[in-house]
């Protein structure tokens, strides 16, 4: 009889996790950290800005949040996300409607199969918190 490490025995697959992140009830962007392109986002986003996720991975960050407008801005942000190793922030997530979603959220720039990608996972808030 082979024998598995346990890793193996208690390790879920790839299409799972991917199905138990989408149904998270905090957000999840990949962004790319040199463009702003939106690489990766899991379905709780989709739901949030009322947009498919072909849609969500076609757009950059500058066009589905408040606190980064242009390049520069951004750049600045993901240095300094670099330099303190993760960074907590507030902002305001626009959806389809126009409408604005307040957020608070963990971001981080991870590495992964050679390229470097900022994750970003926000938490809804409410206007009075």
């Amino acid at each position: 009889m082979a024998h598995t490490s346990e890793d193996e025995n208690n390790a879920i697959g790839d299409a799972q996790f991917r199905s138990l992140i989408d149904r998270a009830h905090d957000g999840l962007f990949l962004i790319d950290p040199e463009t702003g392109q939106i690489d990766g986002v899991n379905q709780t986003v989709c739901d949030w800005l009322g947009y498919s996720k072909d849609e969500v991975l076609d757009m950059t960050i500058f066009d589905c949040q408040t606190t980064f407008s242009e390049p520069d801005g951004w750049q600045t942000f993901v240095q300094r996300v670099r330099d303190e190793n993760g960074v907590q922030l507030e902002n305001e997530i626009t959806t389809r409607t126009g409408s604005m979603l307040p957020v608070e959220g963990s971001i981080s720039v991870v590495s992964a199969d050679g390229s470097d990608y900022v994750v970003a996972i926000p938490r809804r808030i409410s206007n009075s918190e």
